[in-house]
């Protein structure tokens, strides 16, 4: 019993030298960002604030110009988006819904941040389905989400102009696996 004792004392004095040093992991990090506000202020902003240093984490920002190209290189697994961002496809017809499509995984979807809209206009009721990876139907309430769309319960009229939104301001956030909250990612759309 003595030693076992010994033992548990000698482990828990060993691992609290560690753990007080509170050394990151992961000292230094690749950082693949497009030159896009959307998709990259949130690592600018934090390196201008002194976030990563204060951390002890060194990040090498390697900046590209158009974002088309990072969706390919995710996919094959070359880079690894720091945040979910997504992609709004509009209606091309009044009773079609609007698809959203988040480059990975994300939980925590509700009609209030991820809304159809009339522009300077009041927020249409929708329904709300989620797909994910597989893109089998999934609770919107749960996790891995990969896609989602809304259908409009009343019809969209010609000559007026129409925005759907991810992530409005004021409402809890879409959130990626990591809990990083969704940029704000915004379409408008009119039909003739």
């Amino acid at each position: 019993m003595r030693s076992v004792l010994a033992l548990l004392i000698s482990f828990v004095a060993l691992t609290s030298n560690a753990l007080a040093q509170g050394k990151p992991e992961l000292t230094e990090v690749d950082a693949w960002l497009v030159r896009d506000a959307q998709m990259s202020s949130q690592f600018a902003v934090a390196d201008q604030l002194g976030y990563f240093k204060a951390e002890g984490i060194k990040v090498n920002p390697r900046w590209y110009i158009a974002g088309t190209d990072l969706p390919s290189m995710w996919g094959a697994g070359n880079i690894h988006l720091g945040t979910a961002t997504a992609t709004i496809t509009t209606p091309g017809a009044r009773n079609r819904p609007v698809r959203v499509r988040f480059d990975e995984p994300v939980h925590h979807v509700t009609t209030n941040n991820l809304l159809v809209r009339l522009v300077h206009g009041r927020m249409l009721d929708a329904r709300l389905t989620c797909a994910d990876v597989h893109g089998t139907r999934t609770p919107c309430s749960g996790g891995g989400i990969r896609s989602a769309q809304l259908q409009p319960t009343v019809h969209l009229k010609p000559g007026r102009t129409y925005v759907a939104i991810v992530d409005p301001a004021g409402v809890a956030p879409i959130r990626d696996r990591v809990g990083n909250a969704t940029p704000r990612v915004r379409s408008a759309f009119s039909f003739s």
